[in-house]
């Protein structure tokens, strides 16, 4: 909280080493993004992809596919996808939530990441072996042009029958570049805190003179 780096560093006096952050009230807010996945936001936009691809191919096997392509930006790559050997190694949750490999296996296996998932990612991962072995990470040109600006996210399933499944999006869902929905948001804290806990809060901030409003839990 009170370190160099820290919470209080950072937005008490606004400026650390020379880099002013210049915060506006309720403008700054709306550039936040939110998280569905748990795991390295360098991820999120590929499992976006690799989840609706999974929704869209209810019937695809693990033997329909020869590889699963998933671009990585540079700035992350050492975080999500180097050195690839070690990245398909799941020991811990952490691991997985900073291996592209397992997220992506993850998303086109089960057509979600959920915390579940990554609470048991060692298991889940000996599950899901082989999907994770398929998965090639690579860069693309496209998406370093566009960050950090933007966050965009492309992937290629390339099946054994010489099919090839491409999806890309301009902003990973929940970020400002794809603003997320009511509904949406509901659902991620029905998963955390459960359903009756997730409409209380919803009602409290909604709730003319209560704290908070509607929009921010949008």
């Amino acid at each position: 909280m009170e370190g160099r780096d820290g919470f209080l560093g950072q937005y008490g006096r606004g400026l650390v080493e020379g880099r002013s952050l210049h915060l506006e009230y309720g403008r700054n807010a709306l550039a936040t993004s939110i998280k569905f996945y748990p795991c390295c936001r360098y991820m999120h936009g590929n499992i976006d992809l690799l989840s609706d691809i999974r929704r869209e191919n209810p019937d695809l096997k693990i033997e329909d596919i020869k590889t699963i392509e998933t671009a990585v930006l540079r700035a992350g790559a050492t975080l999500v996808s180097e050195p690839p050997e070690r990245k398909y190694v799941i020991q811990t949750p952490v691991d997985a939530q900073f291996s592209m490999p397992f997220g992506a296996a993850v998303a086109l296996a089960t057509g979600e990441a959920t915390v579940a998932q990554f609470d048991n990612a060692p298991a889940v991962a000996r599950q899901l072996e082989s999907w994770l072995r398929k998965v090639v990470c690579y860069f693309s040109e496209d998406l370093e042009a566009a960050f950090p600006a933007v966050w965009q996210a492309e992937v290629r399933v390339r099946l054994k029958d010489g099919t090839t499944i491409e999806r890309s999006e301009a902003s990973f869902r929940g970020s400002p570049g794809a603003r997320t929905t009511h509904e949406q948001v509901m659902a991620k804290a029905k998963g955390l805190i459960g359903a009756d806990a997730a409409l209380a809060l919803d009602l409290s901030i909604s709730t003319p003179g209560s704290v908070g409003t509607a929009p921010f839990f949008c």
